[in-house]
């Protein structure tokens, strides 16, 4: 199966999110934040407006600082690298996932990576993404609607070559 992906700062954004707010740090940032606003709001009788504030600003801080420097950073990844600037070739076959860029090496040739299906770290799909991860922290991106009507084929056969306990895929 072969399929032609572009990667839009749109989805770097979104794979950021889901892989920042998967995480230890992320929650916690999350939980944290809400606490800040309960502990606000059950002592604000006690508190001087300037400290209500300051509760209120680190709140928003601790809520708001990661999604808005994750779609900072999204946007820059895809303007710095010339390999997501073009699409990325992807093709699944029986040794395992083989992507290919337009951008060629500076010796001329193609570049391209095989990850075999044995290397496969995890597969997630998430609501619009299929998320290929290599390791704990690297994927590779696969937006679900630029996969058409080819999603489920491809599910299928994925789920044929990964081992169960590395695959999270919907139904």
């Amino acid at each position: 199966m072969k399929f032609d992906i572009k990667i839009t700062d749109k989805d770097m954004y979104r794979f950021n999110l889901y892989h920042t707010y998967h995480t230890f740090n992320g929650i916690i940032s999350v939980v944290v934040g809400i606490f800040v606003f309960v502990v606000c709001y059950l002592v604000r009788d006690k508190l001087a407006p300037t400290d209500v504030i300051m509760y209120i600003l680190l709140g928003l801080a601790l809520l708001l600082y990661s999604p808005i420097t994750l779609f900072i950073r999204s946007k820059a990844q895809i303007a710095s690298s010339a390999v997501l600037q073009n699409s990325l070739g992807y093709e699944f076959n029986d040794e395992g996932i083989l992507v290919t860029t337009e951008v060629v090496s500076e010796n001329g040739a193609e570049t391209s990576a095989l990850l075999p299906w044995k290397d496969v770290y995890k597969i997630v799909e998430t609501k619009k993404q299929l998320l290929i991860y290599s390791s704990r922290v690297n994927a590779y991106v696969i937006p679900l609607e630029q996969l058409g009507e080819e999603k489920d084929a491809l599910k299928a056969y994925i789920k044929e070559r990964t081992e169960d306990f590395r695959l999270s895929l919907k139904k």
